[in-house]
């Protein structure tokens, strides 16, 4: 895998050995996909967090397993891979391109999802693609109202709030693992950062 950094982070780490049996699983999976775990490694310092994020956060806002939330969780996967290429997250891409062809979207639709046109995604699936960029880093644009108007054709206010604050989560997620260095970075995310 080529990237433009290699995570060298100051934060204290959790050796592998050291990591429970759930972790250690996360960590063989994250390292095959990616080459590297650091970002496990280091959120095993503080479980309470690494519980949030992998127990409370995926199972209940982004998979809905309370059945509380309004949009499915494979249009989120389209909005995390789009805002995930934009950004240039190695980690984040790695994972969101599996989970997106195992919520149903064609290799088609992956490999465009940077350039996405009408031959690939449904109009509501534009419209997402088009919200998604309002959280690349770096953007300082606002929900137009004609984007609005597109995205109420397919959602509820309140499915479109769902999606904003999933955005927020990875927008912040992403940007710790930049910030941390937890995460290589690659070429074609608009905020990708050259090593020094």
């Amino acid at each position: 895998m080529e990237y433009l950094t290699t995570p060298d982070t100051p934060f204290e780490r959790r050796p592998y050995e050291e990591l429970d049996a759930e972790n250690q699983e996360l960590w063989r999976m994250v390292k095959a996909r990616t080459g590297q775990a650091t970002h496990v490694e280091v959120m095993a310092v503080h479980p309470a967090l690494d519980n949030f994020y992998s127990k409370e956060f995926y199972p209940r806002f982004y998979y809905n397993t309370q059945g509380e939330m309004l949009v499915p969780y494979q249009e989120k996967e389209l909005f995390r891979l789009r805002l995930s290429r934009r950004n240039g997250c190695a980690l984040c891409n790695a994972g969101n391109v599996e989970t997106m062809l195992e919520a149903g979207y064609s290799q088609a639709q992956v490999d465009h999802v940077l350039e996405p046109t009408s031959e690939f995604y449904s109009d509501k699936e534009l419209a997402l693609i088009d919200f998604a960029d309002l959280f690349v880093q770096g953007q300082q644009d606002l929900l137009s109202r004609e984007l609005h108007a597109r995205l109420r054709q397919h959602y509820s206010d309140a499915a479109i709030l769902e999606l904003g604050v999933v955005g927020a989560f990875f927008m912040g997620w992403q940007r710790m693992l930049f910030a941390f260095d937890l995460t290589p970075h690659e070429e074609n995310g608009v905020c990708s950062l050259a090593a020094e």
